[in-house]
């Protein structure tokens, strides 16, 4: 969806005195830098100074400075001509800046571009406004609906002010409901008032992109269907077969995987044009070209001609041929032979898209090794199905969940795609939960689940890897295991879990499994301005998936932008920075080290198991204790046992 959004940024001197200019400046890079990034032509940006010295708008009101008209996509030039203005702000000398307040003027200028600027079009209008003065404005009701009935959009009030500032006005009554700025944002629908802190956290905090449902499957799930009308594509026969059930589905992906940062291809030119340096770097072509050279007879002949033409310097030039010129041809013998269509159409098998019940087996019987493949939701087609569809697919998923069965079918995602053989897991979410915090009102009373088919690939029998492993249930040995050794065994298993639960990087425990799984209709975020979330803490947010590579990426890259072009610091003296505290201890479980609780159990499994300490070498590669000094030369000089007595050490009984 198209937007534009307008900055406006209160420069006066306590906000330059108090820090609060740079502050911002960090979430500012961090946003327009991402608007750079994506580069939508639908995406406009403008920017406005107020209390400043210096005017330069449309209407010529006086300290307001028009730093960023309105336009799209934005550049990278243009962020850092905004980032070096702000950054080149200093408190001046004899002038009050704190009494010029044209904070008001200056909304009023914004909302009046935007109206004349895209009048009626369909579009996200937002004015995004940075000041610490609550009493910036003073708006009566009537002004505030006037402004309103002009301006269709939303406002998100910037909180700077530090703890004094907010003790001392919720002290005076400033920040109580007459407060013009508390009036007009809960007058406007969608606006908000969000603390400069919350936006800073949301700079060092990874925010993955929200993934869109994409279908990767639509197609039939058959139901006693013949493999003979599957293989022809005879639908006609299978909708009038009586021991054949077909339910139109879709299927969407349960997991995608994050990419880094877009990367592009290119080759470096030795020689450099002295007109143009561009051609420094070119960008390889895509399309693959074919060429044909001469070929003759003799193979004397041939390398006579080569051998002097690389002595000239020239090699043979070779001509350009058509990718429609090119035929695959099959080895036959000493020679090749190029197959007609009508017979090479037939070396393949030809599959056309569905899903194919072949059977049912009890879900405890699966093992669960199988079950570690990139997984696909099939759910019923809302689109080109019908209501019989769905009914029959929500009664297959239920019959499914009673009788604690899983489906094993023929799974082809698309036209001419390898036949899988899969396993259809039943699932049903409840939906009551994303219904609070859902802002659409389609979701019906009675619809409270969703149910859906996991489709799991299982591997053939020439993928497959087994170990056999004994089995202790089965051992035919007596069990002579006492009491006191069962419960030391029962000690070790509860230490090492111990162990391993602190090491985990997650809560799981904390996080409802509801959350786990969030409504399609939620998905789709109408804006790119990045806001904190009301619904669910950062800290508990189970789909705050921590892809580290792409952030530290885009984290090198904002300080690198901040440092060496906006500062001028030199390129060859930037070191990146380091990951965030929060980043640290999300990914490091021991960054601050284990409890004492934790260390004792440590001690206890190491001493229970006997595990010898690894001992600790100096800096000349040498150890440092005298015992195992002695036992490492022993193990140096002590010769290797023959070849038999390995063998026979390994063998089995």
């Amino acid at each position: 969806m198209a937007e534009c959004t307008s900055f406006i940024i209160d420069v006066s001197e306590r906000m330059i005195q108090t820090d609060k200019v740079k502050q911002l400046l960090q979430y500012l890079e961090y946003t327009l830098l991402e608007k750079c990034e994506k580069s939508r032509k639908t995406d406009w940006v403008d920017c406005f100074l107020t209390n400043h010295i210096h005017t330069d708008n449309s209407m010529q009101l006086e300290n307001i400075y028009e730093l960023q008209k309105m336009e799209a996509p934005l550049l990278g030039s243009q962020c850092q001509e905004i980032s070096k203005m702000l950054c080149s702000l200093k408190p001046t000398d004899g002038i009050n800046t704190d009494e010029f307040n044209t904070i008001e003027q200056c909304l009023l200028l914004s909302t009046l571009q935007i109206k004349e600027k895209f009048h009626k079009r369909k579009m996200l209008r937002q004015i995004m406004c940075f000041t610490d003065d609550m009493k910036s404005i003073t708006l009566e009701d009537s002004e505030i609906d006037e402004m309103l009935q002009e301006y269709t959009g939303r406002f998100v009030l910037v909180d700077c002010r530090t703890t004094n500032q907010i003790t001392k006005d919720n002290s005076s009554g400033v920040t109580g409901p007459e407060n013009s700025w508390f009036r007009l944002i809960s007058k406007c629908e969608g606006s908000t008032i969000v603390k400069l802190s919350e936006l800073i956290q949301l700079t060092n905090t990874p925010r993955p992109p929200v993934v869109k449902p994409v279908r990767v499957f639509s197609g039939q799930l058959r139901l006693g269907a013949e493999l003979t009308n599957i293989a022809m594509d005879n639908i006609s026969e299978n909708i009038s077969d009586t021991s054949c059930l077909c339910i139109n589905v879709e299927g969407y992906p349960a997991t995608k995987s994050i990419s880094g940062l877009h990367r592009k291809l290119k080759t470096k030119n030795d020689e450099i044009d002295n007109k143009n340096f561009n051609n420094h770097y070119t960008i390889p072509k895509n399309v693959i070209e074919y060429e044909i050279y001469p070929e003759n007879n003799k193979e004397k002949e041939q390398k006579s001609i080569i051998k002097k033409e690389t002595e000239e310097g020239q090699l043979p030039e070779g001509v350009p041929i058509s990718s429609k010129s090119v035929a695959k041809a099959y080895r036959y013998g000493t020679d090749y032979v190029v197959l007609p269509k009508m017979i090479a159409d037939e070396l393949y098998y030809e599959t056309a898209p569905g899903i194919d019940i072949r059977g049912f087996m009890d879900q405890n019987q699966l093992p669960r090794r199988y079950l570690n493949s990139e997984s696909v939701f099939i759910m019923a087609d809302t689109r080109l199905g019908s209501i019989g569809d769905v009914t029959s697919f929500s009664a297959l998923v239920d019959t499914l969940l009673e009788t604690s069965r899983i489906a094993i079918c023929r799974y082809v995602q698309k036209s001419g795609a390898d036949v899988q053989m899969c396993a259809l897991i039943p699932l049903n979410i409840s939906t009551t939960n994303l219904k609070k915090v859902s802002t659409n009102n389609t979701l019906e009373e009675n619809n409270t689940h969703v149910r859906t088919l996991i489709i799991s690939r299982l591997p053939f029998s020439e993928d497959e890897r087994i170990t056999i492993l004994k089995d202790k249930l089965n051992n035919e040995k007596v069990k002579t295991e006492t009491k006191d050794q069962e419960e030391l065994e029962q000690k070790i298993d509860n230490l090492m879990s111990n162990f391993v639960d602190s090491m985990s990087i997650d809560t799981p425990n904390d996080i409802p499994s509801e959350q786990y799984y969030q409504h399609f209709e939620e998905i789709p975020k109408f804006t790119n301005l990045p806001l904190p979330e009301q619904t669910i803490p950062l800290t508990q947010d189970p789909l705050q998936m921590y892809a580290i590579t792409p952030f530290a990426q885009r984290q090198v890259l904002l300080d690198y932008f901040h440092k060496v072009i906006i500062e001028g610091q030199n390129s060859s003296e930037f070191t990146p920075p380091v990951l965030p505290e929060n980043i640290l201890q999300k990914i490091d479980p021991l960054h601050n080290g284990p409890s004492e609780s934790m260390l004792n159990d440590i001690e206890q499994l190491t001493s229970i198991l006997g595990i010898k300490k690894v001992p600790i070498k100096t800096e000349d590669n040498t150890l440092s204790n005298a015992t195992d000094r002695k036992e490492l030369e022993y193990n140096i000089t002590e010769e290797a046992p023959p070849l038999d007595e390995l063998l026979a050490r390994g063998r089995r009984d």
